[in-house]
């Protein structure tokens, strides 16, 4: 970014945030989106949001490794974001039903170095026809769900046949958090980015508190402690103290 905009200062950033890091809910991509916005507003750049998360997306390397547009764009743009890379880059951004919850259990534990390498390396490198298309098909609902602002649609829509049944266990836990968080009153359970964390989706927050109750429960049959946390989509980043 300095680069492009010749900008010649040596800056040293001091980061506090309360997003634990390696638990799949986006640490590393809101540390690059927080700088990314901080340096647009400390040299008065006006740099467009899209492009913000190009740059967002390249500092995310320096913690993550590679680029993850579809995380540094969520951070930054807030809301339910679409990323398309070819052929050219592109984020669709859509706002979410207001009635929409989420509640987020992260277990207590010590995960590996460089964690989403090896979240990765479980993954099959061929799948099934089968398995695509009831993949497509369900993120295809997901995303009509958004455009409807129906809760219920989005979460008919969140069942992966790919990917969570090889991650499941990487998580002590995993079966008996779903199980009992389903039975609660969530209306889906699926992990959260490469994991450990879990996420349930709720419609309005009735049966909030007794969800997040039964995911902390399934994690301590694992014998694993856990946090739990209650949030709406995220409007994105703001600054709220101007330099």
């Amino acid at each position: 970014m300095s680069q492009d905009f010749s900008i010649k200062n040596n800056l040293d950033i001091n980061l506090e945030k309360k997003v634990p890091a390696g638990m799949g809910i986006g640490s590393s991509a809101a540390s690059a989106v927080a700088a990314a916005v901080a340096f647009d507003r400390l040299f008065d750049l006006k740099i467009e949001k899209t492009k913000l998360v190009e740059y967002a997306a390249q500092g995310e390397i320096v913690s993550a490794g590679a680029k993850h547009y579809d995380n540094v764009s969520g951070s930054l743009l807030g809301g339910f974001v679409i990323v398309r890379t070819s052929p050219r880059l592109e984020f669709i951004q859509l706002a979410p039903p207001e009635d929409l919850l989420m509640i987020i259990a992260i277990p207590l534990i010590e995960v590996p170095y460089k964690k989403t390498e090896v979240a990765r390396g479980v993954l099959p490198k061929n799948v099934s026809l089968k398995s695509v298309v009831h993949n497509v098909s369900n993120a295809s609902t997901i995303v009509a769900g958004f455009l409807l602002k129906d809760v219920e649609m989005i979460t008919r829509g969140i069942d992966d046949m790919i990917v969570e049944p090889l991650r499941k266990d990487l998580i002590p836990g995993y079966d008996a958090v779903k199980k009992k968080a389903l039975k609660a009153g969530a209306l889906a359970v699926t992990i959260s980015g490469a994991g450990p964390s879990m996420i349930s989706f709720l419609k309005d927050d009735k049966f909030g508190k007794r969800v997040a109750d039964s995911m902390s429960e399934g994690f301590k049959e694992a014998n694993v402690q856990s946090r739990t946390l209650a949030c709406h989509a995220s409007k994105g980043a703001r600054v709220l103290v101007d330099p």
